[in-house]
């Protein structure tokens, strides 16, 4: 809902839900901090 917000501030106009994505990505296509890092896993004992 913020996207389509922000994308009617910045002027644009037409179909609201051609601006689902406009700036922000959708949380259920984000991934998490650790699949975007690129170092080792580290496992721990327990």
């Amino acid at each position: 809902m913020a996207n389509i917000l922000l994308a009617g501030c910045d002027g644009r106009e037409g179909n609201p839900v051609d601006y689902r994505d406009c700036r922000f990505e959708p949380f259920a296509d984000a991934r998490s901090p650790a699949e975007k890092s690129s170092s080792i896993p580290v496992a721990s004992k327990g």
